[in-house]
């Protein structure tokens, strides 16, 4: 059975998103991109995660993703950035490629993966 949001409209991922992130700290953020820009993230957010769209949290997923991708993080993240320093002279870049801690790919958000992974869903830290 084809899940509902596959017929959406780009107004209907829109009117969704800004649903799901006016109930969240990430609202101000949100709305300061702009209509334009949101369907731009949210387009490239649906490209990325595609695989995961018979998945029932995949707009939750898309809706993170998008807002992801307009941030520091996660262009830095896309760049396969590890870290960035900036000194008095020069400029620091550090690659992540060799990461292989089972973690999202470096394109993805940790909240989207969190949401998508293959275990099925949230994990709890240790506890101490």
């Amino acid at each position: 059975m084809a899940q509902p949001w596959v017929t959406w409209t780009n107004q209907e991922w829109l009117n969704n998103a800004k649903d799901y992130h006016s109930a969240r700290l990430s609202a101000d953020a949100w709305v300061a991109l702009g209509e334009a820009r949101q369907l731009q993230a949210l387009t490239s957010a649906r490209t990325f995660l595609a695989q995961w769209s018979g998945h029932k949290n995949f707009p939750l997923a898309v809706y993170e993703q998008a807002l992801w991708l307009t941030t520091e993080d996660g262009t830095n993240s896309i760049s396969d950035f590890s870290s960035v320093s900036v000194g008095t002279s020069s400029v620091s870049v550090s690659y992540g490629r060799s990461r292989k801690d089972g973690g999202p790919p470096v394109w993805m958000c940790p909240i989207a993966w969190a949401l998508l992974k293959p275990s099925g869903g949230w994990d709890a830290g240790r506890v101490v």
